[in-house]
């Protein structure tokens, strides 16, 4: 378990969140989904930001990162460097995850406050949620923050149940995971990311792609196993339905669009 201090984040955000709604059979197990839209970063937007659904809060002087086409690149600047989205939190979210690659150059001159990139989760009254040291959320807002010098910051809780997990996918890539399974559904929370850039001789940059929300499945009862008879008057039936002209029931199912590795 690590904590460090950071600098206030202020922010503010209107945006949407996507669902992709899927056809399916209706025997099929019915999956509840949610995403955050535009996670893999994917999809152009219109100006002042070039990333659909994402908001960069220039109102607090923050600049927008770069369109690496497929990849938001935070570069070091002294205004800071900030993207966030408002999105809803279904009954059955399990977990918020990122990948994120740092970037540096030049020598640390020994004394400066580091550059930081962090991320930080707001409700819908921006209070900040899983802050690092739940005694001080002002001084400690962000469930994850990253030195330029590598070194990982963020409180575990217990090590029997962290809320909070980092490992490496390679590529000097690293995946960072927030357990949401405690949180009952809600609407209007905000996920935020931030590079505080500092004159402390290394410029940073950062990389971030494949911001997912992921929802556990809803499975309906069970269903008995048909015999044959019953599967071939089914399928009798179906066809008689077909031929009249009737409409056939359907069951609908939400489903998260999966994000590239």
């Amino acid at each position: 378990m690590s904590i460090r201090k950071f600098g206030t984040i202020q922010m503010k955000t209107l945006s949407t969140m996507a669902a992709t709604l899927v056809l399916v059979c209706v025997c099929s197990t019915v999956q509840g989904g949610a995403m955050i839209s535009n996670g893999d970063f994917g999809t152009s937007g219109a100006p002042p930001t070039v990333f659909a659904d994402w908001e960069t809060d220039t109102s607090f002087s923050f600049v927008s990162p770069t369109d690496m086409g497929g990849i938001a690149l935070f570069v070091e600047s002294l205004d800071g460097v900030q993207l966030s989205q408002l999105f809803d939190l279904p009954a059955n979210a399990l977990r918020l995850s990122f990948e994120y690659q740092l970037m540096t150059s030049g020598v640390y001159d020994g004394t400066s406050v580091r550059d930081s990139f962090q991320a930080t989760l707001f409700n819908n009254t921006f209070d900040v949620l899983f802050p690092s040291d739940p005694s001080d959320p002002v001084s400690f807002p962000a469930f994850f923050s990253v030195d330029n010098d590598g070194a990982e910051f963020f409180d575990s809780n217990t090590p029997s149940v962290p809320f909070v997990s980092v490992v490496s996918i390679g590529g000097d890539w690293r995946k960072v995971t927030l357990d949401l399974s405690s949180l009952p559904a809600t609407t209007g929370l905000t996920i935020d990311f931030l590079l505080s850039g500092n004159p402390d001789g290394i410029e940073t940059s950062v990389k971030l792609d494949n911001v997912v929300l992921t929802v556990a499945s809803i499975n309906p009862a069970p269903v008995p196993e048909p015999s044959s008879a019953v599967c071939y008057l089914t399928l009798l039936a179906i066809g008689m339905n077909l031929r009249r002209g009737r409409r056939l029931p359907t069951v609908w199912k939400t489903s998260s669009q999966p994000l590239a590795a």
